[in-house]
């Protein structure tokens, strides 16, 4: 069961969403490829809520009123039938911080979460803002890369576990991930520099031959 739906056939534009509603907790099915009505009701099925790029498809959705499915539109009003369960429109240029927080919102998604760690006797707060991309440490803000706060908030969410390398590359890159750069390695060694040498304590570690872990 996926929370979301995302249906675009702009593959890049519909991976940036993915990411930056992953980075808020919730789980993204993207339909980037053209499906018939039946086929593409029945990944629809699966989620609470669908994100409808207009330009995608045209045909019948009659489906989505019947199962009564919350959809929002990236589109203008009119480019889809009308629907008493859209909840939003988002016409291109739009905020993605206004979509992701109106997602958010609706999955009672905390805004920010936070962490303790005693790597002595004193306690580091660390406060993580999936919404601003920023990480608050005894109220210093460091600055990361957007790739840099996808990785921080998956290793962030499986705090404590092991995070299977090819899940990160999967989730952080998919098809855009080149073997030949190890990237994955290169963004893992951008966090330490940020974040262990800012807290004065390892908190991310590689597991040779498994993955990375945050503690």
């Amino acid at each position: 069961m996926n929370d979301i739906c995302l249906i675009s056939r702009d593959k890049r534009f519909a991976r940036m969403l993915e990411l930056e509603l992953s980075g808020i907790g919730l789980s993204v099915k993207n339909v980037t490829e053209q499906l018939n009505p039946p086929a593409l009701k029945l990944v629809a099925d699966t989620a609470s809520l669908i994100i409808y790029d207009s330009d995608y498809y045209s045909g019948d959705l009659s489906f989505v009123s019947k199962n009564q499915l919350p959809f929002i539109v990236l589109g203008k009003e009119g480019d889809v039938g009308e629907f008493e369960n859209i909840i939003a429109f988002f016409e291109r240029p739009f905020k993605v911080t206004e979509l992701t927080t109106l997602v958010g919102d609706k999955f009672n998604v905390k805004r920010t979460t936070g962490i303790t760690v005693n790597p002595t006797k004193t306690t580091i707060n660390m406060e993580l803002d999936q919404f601003t991309k920023k990480v608050t440490i005894d109220k210093k803000s460091i600055k990361f890369s957007p790739k840099e706060f996808a990785l921080l908030s998956l290793l962030y969410k499986n705090r404590g576990r092991i995070v299977p390398r090819q899940k990160v590359i999967d989730t952080i890159w998919g098809e855009d991930y080149d073997s030949k750069n190890n990237a994955d390695n290169v963004y893992i060694n951008y966090l330490r520099k940020k974040l262990d040498d800012t807290l004065g304590v390892k908190m991310i570690y590689t597991i040779r031959g498994k993955g990375y872990m945050m503690k």
